[in-house]
């Protein structure tokens, strides 16, 4: 999480929308840039974009899906 009051972060990334995210991997190199998740009702979620990006990271490899289109 990060509070970006001046928005540089957000506008080196490509930030677009409210709210977006951004996952970072262990070299600071952008994985994923998207939605959280696939649904705005949550229960309706099928995908969890940045659960599975992260979760990808961890186990070492590239996440599944690298950019979603932001709702917001």
């Amino acid at each position: 999480y990060l509070h970006d009051r001046s928005q540089k972060v957000g506008k080196a990334l490509g930030a677009t929308n409210t709210s977006q995210a951004f996952v970072l991997g262990k070299n600071r190199v952008l994985a994923y840039r998207g939605s959280w998740d696939d649904n705005v009702n949550p229960t309706r979620v099928k995908a969890r974009y940045v659960e599975d990006a992260v979760q990808a990271l961890l186990d070492g490899k590239a996440p599944p899906i690298a950019e979603t289109r932001a709702k917001g």
